[in-house]
């Protein structure tokens, strides 16, 4: 059970888009939308909430009032970055929260802000440790690597 917890725990992202779907899915069998769009609009909205709306506010609660136990989960120093990733959790958990309930506009909107910020987010990490290669999100190759595949 332990080793459940902490799976669950360390992977919040993975387990929060899982409970999005699940949750996507009872909507979809108690309301049995019409339309292929309806359905869409289902599981985005299920996404919304759970995916970005719930995992970037945990972001947020961890990053700034747990900050120096995930520095060292990260094997970062702890740093004033930690907040500012933290601040900037908020703000898109607040945005997401608030579309999934809003228009498909609004709900396709407030998924931008979260990926641009990701795309930043694996660059600095890769840049942290010398690398440049960020098709997978992790820093791989050396330095001095000229691929043209490396950079977006």
């Amino acid at each position: 059970m332990n080793t459940l917890i902490a799976f669950v725990l360390s992977n919040f992202t993975l387990t929060l888009l899982v409970l999005g779907l699940l949750a996507s899915g009872i909507s979809l069998l108690l309301y049995r939308p019409s339309s292929p769009r309806a359905i869409a609009e289902r599981f985005l909205a299920g996404y919304l909430f759970f995916a970005i709306g719930l995992s970037f506010f945990y972001n947020f609660v961890m990053h700034v009032f747990f900050a120096q136990m995930v520095a060292q989960f990260i094997g970062w120093d702890n740093s004033p970055f930690q907040y500012e990733v933290g601040y900037a959790s908020i703000g898109f958990s607040v945005v997401a929260i608030l579309a999934h309930r809003s228009t498909f506009h609004f709900r396709l909107a407030a998924i931008l802000g979260p990926v641009l910020w990701g795309g930043t987010r694996n660059e600095q990490s890769c840049q942290s440790c010398g690398t440049q290669t960020l098709l997978a999100g992790s820093c791989q190759g050396d330095a001095s690597s000229s691929s043209p595949i490396t950079r977006f």
